[in-house]
């Protein structure tokens, strides 16, 4: 069920800050908008990483279990860095700089 709706929050949200920045130009031409962008090219790699984990990173847990360690430790890792990127640009977003007027 997951893998269905992920796409569909992840649209919704390219929706909510397109609204929410006012527009392609919002989006581009502020710093509210570029923070936005920021944060929603972090999720959309961490959906790639989560694919990845998917289909790349279980096989090699059953091929090679120490192999498979070390790549599942790195992705998580990743993940973990670009969940933080995500929350740091909405938190200066929405604390720092706010919409465009």
């Amino acid at each position: 069920m997951a893998r269905g709706l992920v796409p569909v929050l992840f649209a919704g949200g390219g929706w909510l800050a397109w609204r929410l920045a006012g527009g392609v130009e919002g989006l581009t031409g502020s710093a509210y908008g570029r923070m936005l962008l920021v944060k929603l090219g972090a999720a959309g790699l961490a959906l790639a990483l989560g694919a990845v984990n998917a289909f790349v990173v279980r096989r090699s847990l059953r091929e090679d279990a120490s192999r498979g360690r070390r790549w599942l430790r790195r992705t998580l890792a990743l993940d973990a860095a670009l969940f933080g990127v995500a929350l740091i640009m909405i938190s200066a977003a929405t604390s720092f700089v706010g919409p465009p007027g």
